[in-house]
């Protein structure tokens, strides 16, 4: 059965790169290519920071997408490179932090079910993956993060990095605070852990991270002091209400510890201490044994807290669905983490329930089971059944785009009004048009075509 793991974890992952290729542009993607379009690359950078978002790299980045272009055609390779790209990262990510205790192979597969268990359980993929706007603003920092974790093997275990190790650890700070508000305060959260970690273990502190805490000091003031955050933020009503946001922030971490419990985690979390057990003398050599106990727990308690503190001060309630698919990215880690620790330092505990209920643990039972619920209870089986559904949606977006592009060409400043799509892939789609043309959504769409306006029957 073990033999099949990797095999059908992967299968798992078949539909969402087939996907890829049927995914097209929406909402800000167009907005953000309309102020390229009308103010040119570098004043848009300008327009944005003051009026919209610090977010200076995610703006740069959407600045560069190839609706800007005019180059639709091109979009589906955006989220081929990212599932790519997420992948390799955590293949990456497991080898280093599992180097004396699983092979290559094994690496691999755990690699492939921590990405299978993520994109099937996150709130909304699209967002992480398919919409242009989601996936660069989180995804894209969410991999480099990942690969710098890491590296941080490398130094912890040697004291020092390569040039090249160097550089990237120094310059990948200021690129991800520069994507959101989330991710930079888990970045410096994670980075002053790493470097406290650092100091016990060597007794002095790491000059790379330093110089990366101070660059990344630098870049999220930058992003903190945008005069666009305040237009952006100033019509929520409990914003900026110290108290209530750390009461609230507690409150929902608690929430979604619960919520992102799913059979197929436990089912899985199960496998994990059975090998654990068999192979303790091995684990004993790993990092994650030699890291102290209340670092895995702080941190995934930071971690927590930091993914949803921005939102309650900015914006006075819970943050947008794709910040949780990047929460539940980083829960998945620590769960695994902290179990694989807490198997580490109590072994007798876990032997015990495992002679007691030698079933409960047994592989031959427990592998099937997870796997039919890793197919049955997440994202996965929409991912299938929308390979149905993914050719007639892209045959109806198309023919929005062809009747907008030759009534302009007619007629510039034309009205349109479009039927609602009637085939929505899941997995893939985001949002639609709306019966009002004066929804922001609808006004991108029109700028971008040369349109007077567009809308939707009712």
């Amino acid at each position: 059965m073990k033999r099949i793991l990797l095999p059908v974890l992967v299968l798992s992952l078949v539909p969402y790169f087939i996907l890829a290729f049927f995914s097209y542009p929406s909402t800000d993607d167009f907005a953000y290519a309309n102020y390229v379009l009308d103010h040119g690359l570098w004043a848009a950078q300008g327009h944005v920071y003051t009026s919209w978002s610090g977010r200076y790299l995610a703006t740069f980045l959407l600045s560069l997408n190839p609706v800007a272009q005019k180059w639709i055609w091109g979009f589906p390779l955006i989220p081929l490179v990212l599932l790519g790209g997420f992948w390799a990262s955590l293949v990456y990510f497991c080898r280093k932090w599992t180097v004396n205790f699983l092979d290559r192979a094994q690496s691999l597969t755990v690699a492939t079910l921590l990405f299978s268990l993520t994109i099937s359980f996150m709130q909304i993929p699209v967002q992480a993956f398919y919409w242009l706007a989601g996936s660069v603003t989180y995804t894209f920092p969410l991999i480099l993060t990942t690969l710098a974790a890491g590296l941080m093997v490398d130094l912890f275990r040697h004291g020092d990095l390569t040039k090249r190790q160097w550089l990237f650890v120094v310059l990948v700070g200021p690129i991800v605070v520069g994507c959101n508000e989330t991710i930079m305060l888990q970045w410096m959260t994670g980075i002053l852990i790493f470097q406290l970690f650092f100091f016990l273990q060597h007794r002095r502190l790491s000059r790379h991270l330093i110089l990366g805490t101070l660059l990344s000091a630098v870049g999220s003031a930058v992003v903190f002091l945008a005069p666009g955050n305040s237009v952006r933020t100033s019509h929520f009503e409990d914003a900026h209400r110290p108290f209530y946001a750390i009461y609230r922030t507690v409150g929902a971490s608690i929430e979604h510890f619960v919520q992102f419990l799913s059979p197929a985690l436990i089912l899985f979390s199960l496998l994990a201490i059975v090998w654990c057990l068999d192979n303790k003398d091995r684990l004993t050599k790993t990092l994650v044994a030699q890291v102290p106990t209340w670092i895995p727990r702080t941190l995934f308690a930071l971690m927590l807290f930091s993914a949803f503190f921005p939102a309650m001060w900015a914006m006075g309630g819970n943050p947008p669905k794709r910040v949780d698919n990047t929460t539940y990215y980083w829960y998945l880690l620590f769960w695994f983490l902290n179990l694989i620790h807490w198997v580490h330092a109590k072994p007798e505990k876990f032997e015990r329930l495992h002679s007691r209920w030698p079933n409960l643990f047994a592989p031959r039972v427990l592998l099937p089971l997870a796997l039919v619920s890793l197919f049955l209870v997440g994202n996965h089986r929409h991912a299938f059944t929308d390979l149905a559904k993914a050719s007639k949606f892209s045959s109806e977006w198309k023919e929005r785009q062809v009747k907008s592009e030759q009534v302009a060409q007619a007629n510039k400043g034309s009205s349109l009004v479009f039927s609602p799509l009637k085939n929505k892939p899941k997995i893939i789609f985001n949002e639609d048009l709306t019966p009002n043309p004066e929804e922001w959504h609808n006004m991108a769409w029109a700028q971008y075509f040369d349109l007077g306006s567009v809308r939707i029957t009712q």
